[in-house]
Formats: structure tokens, C-alpha cells, sequence
């Protein structure tokens, strides 16, 4: 078998690229409607029940009408910022085109789920605009290949091709016709054709895999897909650049799953529509460590090290950690993926959650397609990453096991106050125990857009007072890349970090110098933080603690957190005390309200130059 040449690497020029497409025809890049493949994944072992479920729940919501997508929801970002009522309705509207798509694959003989997505296939359609809140108003008729217009035209893209043959014909020529403008202004325009096609984040990759699918799924002539491509193998490298070294991102474990889950399925959708000629990732030594910074960030069962924008919760998605495991060879990756289709065995999906009603067709098709034909249930998960320190990010993680089975991760961060979704946390830490943080991260608020301005750090969720970290005087952390940590050392047998942090404060703060250490002894587990305090001139400083749990003051010096079962004992050395317990709330990214504790720690004597807290968590049975 010929080896794929790297069309990223290569860097073919657009006849080359034509030359080469003129020779062969594209394959369909996924199986068509009616193709047995759906018929075995409906009826395979082990998931056919949870298939089941779905079905089911998607023939009680075949006759649920889209909800409406009026001018009024769109114009409320800016007239007064905010956009959650609107982006429920729009993402509700792409779940229910989704569902009844890919359970129409599912059902080949259901005329009721056939019909429901060709419905909901036309008021798509209908949308004068299929753009996001942040973009271009609705009236307008254009279709600027933004984020969100990308991944509604690449899902139309490819339930046209899937349901070409039994679909309206008008409903298909429409949709071409409409997409086949996009591609136009995508061609036609400038170079760079649009903003994102520069930037090192997300959104390259989401819209890089909209318009490539869009040429790859519909009757695309030569000459235009091989100018799209020659843009691509031209703009796309931007978004890899924006990785470290060590395969992590600082926009944290949500947009990796969202950024690199659409460049990963893009280049599976080349390699498939060239029967292997081309590919995305081939010879790229950094994919197999970019591949890795998903499962690195997962704390089973539910938890993951949400620096960032990230939900507390969230899990990498199985069928594409099953694909990047198959594609790339990886024993770690080939672990990690049984071990994440064992946990959505243990627990019956709830197909009205909101972690599975943002599931929609590229998520849902694919993790159908990629579900294992066999699988044997664990009789405990045992995951593939156990500790890891990523140099470039500032990031260390260890995990152990207590004597009685108690599961712990420790994950702290350095970094600078600049990052991809940026949070003033330098020096943040999460303590997870059986999966669930009980020192958080509060990670993703619900947007609006203050939050991408300049009040961003108004949001507990991004200025430093959110979290786990130090204030000086009543300052607390700057923004700004220079505001940036210094590793002073690391080490994770024993358990070691230290930073310096003197950069991230400002200057009228009154501090010389201020550092972090932690320390890990592991049997049994005990974590020791160490803040060092040098100040100019006498003054206050304070630690603080951001828990969603709950806690208990069992004096000055000790506290329990907890959250359900779990519990962690608290206890401050002598120079340090608890004057308060601060009750805080925080709005999740679906629009849930929150109450948080910020425990503060001070020291008990005046400060007059050097100051030091120090204290420790242990596992409380």
C-alpha cells in the first residue's frame, strides 16, 4: 500500500493538486444511506441497547417542530450583549436536524425518521443566514463562512451526499445551489480569504473542515477543489503552530475536543475521499502528541483538568479517540478508547442531558461510527495516563490510588495570563478525588459579550479572584503574556512544583517576590502548598480556596471539604489561620447557576516583609 503524502508537508501547488484529482474519483467519505454498515452498527454488540435508546427517543421527537430562530434572539448580542436564549435555540435546532439524520441511517425502513430530517433539512435551509450571534445579522442573505456557518454547512454537506438518492430532488439542488455560492466567495476572495484562516485556534480548524467538506461531499469540479485545497494546505498549518511543543493547548481539554476533533475528521475525510493518496497527519511527528492532550486532561469517570474555558465535567469523545487510536497505532490511545466505552456502559446515556443534547450529526455519526464491534466490560477503569508534565504549557498532573481504593489527581499550572481563552491563574490548582473536583476549576462561564471584551476579568470565572490563588494588598492577578509564572522546579517522583509568581501581580500590589511550591507524598496521599510571600513595605496577603463543595470550619486551622461521598481534610500550618469562608456564585456554560465557597487563608501575625502560609489536604474517610 502506498504511503499517504502529507498534504500540509508537501505543500503541492494548485495544478499539481489538480493534475492529480483529475486523475482518479473521489470516494464518499461516509457510507450512504441504505449502506449495510449503518444496518451492523444498529444492531452490534455492546452498544445496540444505548442505539436502541436513541432511536427510541428520537421517534418520540420526530414530530417536535424546530424552534424558532427570530431577529430579536440574534440582535440581543449587541444590543445588550447577551446570547445564551439564542444559542439554545440554535443548537437545539442543529441537534434535532442531527438526530433525525443519523437515526434515519440507523432506521433505513422508518419512513417516520426519514421524514423528520427532511423536514428539518428544508427549515435549515430556510435560514437566511446560518451564522452565529457574533456574526452577521439574519436578514442578511449571505452565508459568511464564520465558525457556525461552517459546521451547519459541513453537516449539510454531507446528509446530501448520504441521502442523495432518496432525498427531494429540489431539497438536494437547493442545497447545492447554496453551498456551491459559499465555495464561490471562498474562491473569489481575498487572500486570506477570511480572519480565521490565520488564527492558531478552534476556529481555523472547524471552518478549514466546513469548506473542505463542502468540496469533498458535493459534485465539486477539479479546478475548484484543487484551488480549496492549495488554500488549505496554505492556511491550515496556522492551527497546528498554535500547539506547544509537548502537545498541549492553552485553551484547555474543551477546545481541543472541539478544534481537534474536526482537523482529525477532516483528515479522515481526505484520506477517504482519496483512497489514501493524501492525508493531514502522515509523517507529522506532532499529531501523535497532540492526539494525547484529551486523555491527559480526563479524570475518570466524569472529571477532566478544566483549566480555561472548560466545563468542570466532560469526557474526550470515544469514537474519536477510537479513530485517532486505529489511525495512528497508539497502545495509549487504543486504552484509553476501550476504557471510555466502558464508562458509557456504565451508566445509561440520558439522551436529554446536556453533555448528550449537544451532541449533534458530525458527533453523533461518528461516534456511532467508530463504536467498537466488541468490547469487554472492565471490571475496574484503569486509565492509561497516570502522571505527566507538560513544559511548555506549565502543567503537572499526578495521579495515584489509596489503599482503599480511592482514586486522586493533582493538577496545578503555571503559564502566563495571555493563553488561548485566557484566565488570570497562574498558580491554580485542581484537586480531584474519585473523579469529582473538590478544589476547582469554576472553567467555562456562560458567554455574553463582556466576557470577549474588555470586562472580561469582571468574570469570577476569569480574573484571579476565581480562583485557587494569592492576592497581595487586595491585588490580585494581572493580565498580559508578561504577567507570566517561572518554573523553579519539577518533578514527579516525588511530586514537586515550584513557582515563582512575582511577575503575575502589579507593581502598586507592593510584593518583591512571591512563590508557590507544591509537594506530593502519595501513600498516603498528602498534598502540601507553600506560599512565600516578600513585600516592600508592611501589608496583607491571602491564599484562597474555590470549592463547589461543601465545608466545614472544625476550627481556625482545619477544615473538611466534601461533595457527596468524597472528602477532603484541610489542615493550616501555625503561621497561617481561616478568618473567612466567602459564599460566591458563578453561571455555567448552559446557564446554571452555581454557589461556590472561597475559603481565605491568612497569615495570623501582621505582616511586616516575609510572610508565609502553608497547608496540606489529606484524604478525611
Amino acid at each position: 500500500m502506498t504511503t499517504p503524502r502529507n498534504l500540509l508537508i508537501a505543500q503541492f501547488s494548485c495544478e499539481q493538486i489538480e493534475t492529480v484529482l483529475q486523475k482518479f474519483s473521489l470516494a464518499p467519505v461516509l457510507p450512504a444511506f441504505g449502506d449495510v454498515r449503518w444496518e451492523e452498527i444498529a444492531f452490534r454488540s455492546p452498544i445496540r441497547h444505548q442505539i436502541t435508546q436513541f432511536l427510541n427517543f428520537a421517534m418520540a421527537e420526530a414530530n417536535v417542530p424546530l424552534p424558532k430562530l427570530t431577529s430579536t434572539m440574534f440582535r440581543a448580542y449587541e444590543e445588550s450583549g447577551e446570547r445564551g436564549e439564542f444559542d439554545r435555540c440554535y443548537l437545539e435546532r442543529r441537534r434535532l436536524l442531527g438526530q433525525a439524520a443519523v437515526a434515519a441511517l440507523l432506521r433505513p425502513d422508518n419512513s417516520t425518521l426519514r421524514d423528520a430530517l427532511f423536514r428539518r433539512w428544508a427549515e435549515t435551509l430556510e435560514e437566511n443566514s446560518w451564522a452565529g450571534s457574533i456574526q452577521k445579522a439574519p436578514e442578511l442573505e449571505t452565508d459568511t463562512p464564520d465558525l457556525k456557518a461552517m459546521e451547519a454547512a459541513a453537516t449539510l454537506a454531507e446528509i446530501c451526499a448520504m441521502f442523495r438518492a432518496v432525498a427531494p430532488l429540489s431539497l438536494v439542488e437547493q442545497t447545492e445551489q447554496r453551498l456551491q455560492r459559499m465555495l464561490d466567495r471562498y474562491i473569489a476572495s481575498h487572500d486570506p480569504p477570511e480572519p480565521w484562516f490565520t488564527v492558531r485556534h478552534n476556529w481555523n480548524a472547524v471552518c478549514h473542515y466546513g469548506m473542505i467538506s463542502i468540496g469533498l461531499n458535493l459534485p465539486t469540479p477539479s479546478n475548484k477543489l484543487a484551488q480549496m485545497c492549495s488554500r488549505m494546505t496554505r492556511w491550515l498549518p496556522y492551527y497546528l503552530e498554535g500547539f506547544t511543543k509537548d502537545g498541549g493547548t492553552s485553551e484547555g481539554p474543551a477546545y481541543w475536543n472541539y478544534g481537534f476533533s474536526r482537523f482529525s475528521w477532516l483528515n479522515h475525510a481526505v484520506e477517504t475521499a482519496t483512497a489514501g493518496r493524501w492525508s493531514l497527519i502522515e509523517s507529522d511527528a506532532r499529531i501523535p502528541k497532540i492526539s494525547r492532550f484529551g486523555i491527559r486532561m480526563f479524570v475518570p469517570p466524569e472529571g477532566q483538568i478544566n483549566f480555561a474555558d472548560a466545563p468542570a465535567r466532560g469526557q474526550p469523545d470515544p469514537g474519536l479517540i477510537s479513530y485517532l487510536a486505529t489511525r495512528l497505532g497508539r497502545a495509549d490511545l487504543t486504552a484509553a478508547a476501550r476504557e471510555l466505552w466502558c464508562l458509557t456502559l456504565a451508566e445509561e446515556p440520558d439522551w436529554r442531558a446536556k453533555n448528550t443534547r449537544r451532541l449533534h450529526f458530525l458527533q453523533l455519526s461518528r461516534r456511532f461510527l467508530f463504536s467498537p464491534a466488541t468490547l469487554r466490560k472492565s471490571r475496574m477503569l484503569w486509565w492509561p495516563v497516570r502522571q505527566f508534565y507538560l513544559p511548555q504549557l506549565q502543567v503537572w498532573n499526578i495521579r495515584g490510588e489509596e489503599t482503599d481504593g480511592k482514586q486522586w489527581s493533582v493538577a496545578a499550572k503555571g503559564g502566563h495570563n495571555n493563553e488561548g481563552h485566557n484566565h488570570n491563574d497562574c498558580g491554580s490548582y485542581i484537586v480531584h478525588l474519585d473523579g469529582c473536583p473538590l478544589i476547582s476549576e469554576l472553567g467555562m462561564p456562560q458567554y455574553d459579550k463582556k466576557f470577549f471584551g474588555p470586562r472580561r476579568y469582571d468574570s469570577l470565572a476569569a480574573r484571579s479572584h476565581g480562583h485557587s490563588v494569592p492576592e497581595i494588598n487586595g491585588c490580585e492577578q494581572i493580565s498580559g503574556e508578561t504577567a507570566a509564572s517561572v518554573v523553579l522546579g519539577h518533578s514527579l517522583n516525588p511530586g514537586y512544583f515550584s513557582l515563582d509568581l512575582t511577575r503575575c501581580y502589579p507593581r502598586e500590589s507592593g510584593h518583591e517576590k512571591i512563590t508557590r511550591t507544591f509537594t506530593l507524598e502519595r501513600h498516603p496521599f498528602r498534598l502540601t502548598i507553600e506560599d512565600v510571600f516578600h513585600l516592600v513595605r508592611p501589608g496583607t496577603v491571602e491564599s484562597a480556596i474555590i470549592t463547589f463543595g461543601h465545608i466545614t470550619l472544625l476550627d481556625s486551622q482545619t477544615a473538611r471539604i466534601e461533595n457527596g461521598s468524597r472528602s477532603l481534610l484541610l489542615a493550616l500550618f501555625d503561621t497561617a489561620h481561616l478568618p473567612a469562608m466567602e459564599e460566591k456564585s458563578f453561571m455555567d456554560d448552559v446557564g446554571i447557576t452555581h454557589p461556590v465557597k472561597r475559603l481565605v487563608l491568612r497569615p495570623q501575625l501582621p505582616v511586616e516583609r516575609i510572610a508565609f502560609i502553608r497547608y496540606s489536604f489529606t484524604i478525611s474517610s
